[in-house]
């Protein structure tokens, strides 16, 4: 009897510890602007990784990468009100571009805002899509001429050009 108590205790003092509670999920998608998929769409645009970070309403926070090409997210988290950033990376782990902007479903940083219920999976909506640089920046050769962003005489010398193809048509 003794053991079962000892036992007890230890996986009550564990659960407290490592923060055992009610829990939810949260899913998150992504797209490109110009319709490609996430599979084709990250390595055209040279972007590698989906980085989300969060906060909820007590102060349990959240952060994970997840590979581009997946598309999509899924991950459980303590129930709550959460506030996510989204952000897109390139192979170097780089911030390319905030995938959020402030709206009536955001905080005021531009974060989605959403609750998440025990045992519920949440969709975080609508899908996101992922601004990559502009070609002649993005580390990609766009054009498969051989030449990568501004080596590529088509840029100009431009790092915000949107096209590495000679006639400046992507």
């Amino acid at each position: 009897m003794r053991r079962l108590r000892g036992s007890f205790a230890l996986g009550v003092l564990a659960c407290a510890l490592a923060g055992c509670g009610s829990k939810g999920s949260y899913r998150i998608h992504w797209t490109f602007p110009d319709g490609m998929d996430a599979a084709s769409g990250c390595g055209f645009h040279g972007v590698d990784a989906i980085r989300i970070t969060g906060a909820d309403s007590s102060g349990d926070g959240e952060d994970i990468t997840a590979v581009c090409t997946a598309g999509s997210l899924v991950n459980s988290v303590a129930t709550g009100t959460w506030a996510f950033a989204i952000h897109s990376l390139d192979v170097t782990g780089q911030l390319i571009h905030p995938l959020t902007e402030p709206d009536d479903r955001t905080d005021k940083n531009g974060a989605p805002m959403i609750t998440i219920n025990d045992g519920q999976l949440t969709d975080i909506q609508p899908p996101l899509v992922v601004q990559p640089r502009p070609q002649c920046s993005d580390g990609v050769d766009n054009d498969g001429d051989g030449l990568v962003d501004l080596a590529d005489p088509d840029c100009h010398g431009d790092p915000n050009g949107t096209s590495e193809s000679p006639s400046g048509t992507p």
